[in-house]
């Protein structure tokens, strides 16, 4: 492990999938798991369409 990551949950944004989120979060499905993505506008540019993500597995 390489230490800890931080998210921004905005639940007047998204409420039902930020309360799914926090759900797993607080049942420590995270704990332990492995983050082996992260795509931002300025990785990705011969792509029309950009995304902003992290992605990670339990």
């Amino acid at each position: 492990a390489l230490g800890e990551i931080g998210a921004l949950v905005y639940p007047s944004r998204a409420p039902i999938t930020a309360a799914n989120f926090l759900h797993y979060v607080d049942g420590g499905v995270f704990d332990g798991a492995a983050f082996y993505r992260s795509v931002r506008p300025d990785n990705q540019p011969d792509d029309s369409v950009r995304i902003d993500v992290i992605q990670a597995a339990p």
